[in-house]
């Protein structure tokens, strides 16, 4: 990814969380919005949660504990299960959160989504 895409993808996140729907800035929106689905917010952030967890675990506390200093494609063969608890939390997550913002950005809650996660 160039240096230039990689701008714009920061300019168009800081734009989505600074201008929110139009009137109101991204945070407020899903904390007092009286549209956002609660329950897919919540499954959105324990799927979120879950996420960080696993990453955590297989890039800070693989490698310091380990018995050997294996590479991270080494830890990651030895626990496999974690790649696949991470893609259903991510999975999860995603859902969560479009189903629970759906009802305030409709057909654009996928591209506000996307440009949260770049």
């Amino acid at each position: 990814m160039s240096k230039a895409e990689s701008l714009v993808w920061v300019f168009l996140a800081s734009a989505v969380l600074v201008y929110g729907n139009g009137r109101h800035d991204l945070i407020t929106v899903i904390l007092h919005h009286p549209s956002v689905w609660r329950k897919g917010y919540y499954l959105g952030l324990a799927g979120l949660g879950v996420n960080m967890l696993v990453f955590l675990y297989l890039a800070i506390w693989g490698p310091l504990f380990s018995s050997s200093q294996e590479p991270v494609s080494k830890i990651t063969s030895n626990s496999p299960v974690a790649i696949h608890i991470g893609t259903a939390a991510g999975l999860s997550a995603t859902i969560g959160f479009l189903t629970a913002l759906w009802p305030v950005w409709s057909w654009l809650t996928p591209l506000i989504l996307v440009m949260k996660e770049q």
